[in-house]
């Protein structure tokens, strides 16, 4: 058998994105964070200083290669690329950039920019090489037009076909998306144009504010910050690169941070500030499975009770959101942001900068680095067998896992969902990897699975002339359940029989054990002696 899967995995596609490019981010007065290793930590290297736009890009396996203001590239050494400078961003526009590397290549990126809101500019693209200086690479084409003017808003996705990738921005004055594919051909500068939802002008406040593609792909979301400000959230066709079917979240003045839940189900708003006079910014979280649009609408709720302005709303690779406000040294972090209300734990102040700021700006990433294409599971004991799920399994092919788990016989599964009884407890990389359109995605998780409890009463045990005994479950679990229905650590019995317990771990893992319990009363001691 495992011959013939080593054969089905060698005739299957070979393009594995690891989903890792978002690993670092560069973003505020010096900011940073790693999350190589799972959930982020603060780093203090970099050499960026902006007040808003920011982009950030690594390799598919983590490595930082080069991050940006929009206006300076810096490489993985935080030393200015060669020819980085004069890009035609701005460090004070929303998204002032975004990198996009070229389909296909592991030395070629684009840098797409957009101007601020008072320079009447628009969407370019510069070309990295990065195999020029050792790999520290070099800027070899700056600011190639493509459409004039924009908005502070550009974010990108990819393509249906899983391998080109959509760069989105919108014009001012007017209602008009651009979607620019690049492939591995390069950038096609013939945009498809959409005609759809509210007018972004004609005051310069209007062309503030987050745009942002969700992970997979089928939906597009605005936030319009001034005079009228709002939200608009689209469907997005990701085959086509067209938008359709406006909704209008009215009455958000001050709208700026915009992010999707990892599985599409919410929308997530913030507001910089509540008015002119009120600087407590806001977040609030729609619901996208209420229904109809007004039932959309009327499912938003406020998430948060914030003491400072809220800034851009960013995901991370690692399933949570967070969130910046200006000058301040910590992110606000929505841990569960799949849940509805209350549920998605908002944290405030959860996630330390280690002394340095944030200010309005979060990097902006190809959004389908945070695609829900990973998975679930239940079942975490040695000796139970682990179930799992993929989060978001529509459109995919094929699934194939590997369970990190090389002493057991059946390893690798191809399936949609899978389960596995793991060799041994202790900690295994699972790795699915699912198939559309031919092209494969893959995402890692580490699982533990935890030993069984041990719970020892004790040999079975006899008594003469003493009429009761403590029995003791042991410490450190979680829950206790006697076969007398007792659920406490100590049982005290007075009448023979058998006793069990079942102990339940925090991790859910079970463990029993019984004795066997006799009472006989003390003997009389009548006396056989004669003289």
């Amino acid at each position: 058998m495992k011959i013939k899967l080593i054969a089905i995995f060698l005739i299957l596609p070979t393009i594995i994105l690891a989903q890792r490019e978002a690993d670092f981010w560069y973003f505020g007065n010096n900011a940073g964070l790693s999350f190589s290793t799972g959930d982020p930590v603060a780093i203090t290297n970099g050499a960026l200083f902006t007040r808003e736009g920011c982009a950030t890009i690594s390799d598919n396996a983590g490595n930082l290669l080069l991050y940006t203001d929009g206006q300076i590239v810096w490489n993985k050494n935080h030393v200015q690329m060669e020819n980085g400078t004069g890009l035609m961003g701005n460090s004070s526009a929303t998204q002032s950039g975004i990198i996009v590397p070229k389909p296909g290549s592991t030395s070629i990126y684009y840098i797409f920019t957009v101007p601020q809101c008072t320079d009447p500019d628009g969407l370019k693209y510069s070309i990295v090489d990065m195999t020029f200086n050792a790999g520290l690479g070099k800027v070899i084409q700056k600011n190639i037009p493509l459409v004039n003017p924009v908005v502070e808003k550009v974010t990108a996705v990819r393509h249906s076909n899983n391998t080109d990738i959509w760069v989105i921005t919108h014009g001012r004055d007017n209602n008009t998306f651009y979607s620019y594919l690049v492939s591995a051909s390069g950038v096609n500068t013939t945009p498809v144009i959409t005609n759809s939802g509210s007018v972004h002008g004609p005051d310069i406040n209007s062309y503030v504010g987050y745009l942002k593609a969700s992970p997979d792909g089928n939906y597009l979301a605005c936030a319009v910050q001034y005079p009228n400000g709002f939200f608009e959230l689209f469907n997005f066709n990701s085959s086509t690169g067209t938008m359709s079917n406006p909704i209008k979240f009215s009455g958000y003045e001050y709208a700026y941070g915009i992010e999707f839940s990892p599985d599409e189900s919410k929308l997530y708003l913030g507001k910089i500030k509540l008015s002119s006079s009120d600087l407590h910014g806001r977040v609030y979280q729609a619901n996208l499975q209420a229904g109809s649009s007004t039932a959309i609408i009327n499912s938003v709720v406020t998430i948060n009770s914030q003491t400072t302005y809220v800034g851009a709303l960013q995901a991370g690779n690692n399933g949570k959101i967070y969130i910046t406000s200006d000058y301040t040294n910590n992110l606000d972090v929505i841990h569960n942001p799949n849940e509805l209300g209350s549920s998605c734990n908002y944290q405030f102040a959860g996630l330390s900068l280690a002394g340095k700021q944030g200010r309005f700006g979060l990097p902006t990433f190809i959004q389908s680095y945070f695609s829900p294409r990973s998975f679930t599971y239940t079942g975490a004991c040695f000796g139970q067998t682990t179930f799992f799920s993929i989060l978001n399994p529509n459109g995919i092919d094929s699934a194939h896992w590997d369970f990190g788990d090389p002493t057991s016989q059946q390893n690798f599964l191809s399936a949609m969902s899978a389960s596995h009884l793991f060799s041994s407890a202790g900690s295994f990389n699972v790795t699915l990897t699912v198939y559309q359109n031919a092209q494969g995605v893959s995402s890692t998780q580490n699982i533990v699975i935890n030993p069984l409890p041990v719970v020892d009463l004790g040999n079975d045990t006899t008594l003469c002339g003493i009429t009761e005994l403590t029995l003791d479950a042991g410490s450190g679990f979680a829950e206790y359940q006697w076969s007398t229905g007792w659920n406490g650590r100590y049982l005290t019995v007075t009448s023979g029989s058998t006793y069990g317990v079942t102990v339940t771990t925090n991790a859910g893992c079970l463990g029993y054990d019984d004795i066997k319990v006799s009472f006989f009363p003390k003997p009389t001691g009548k006396s056989i002696y004669h003289e």
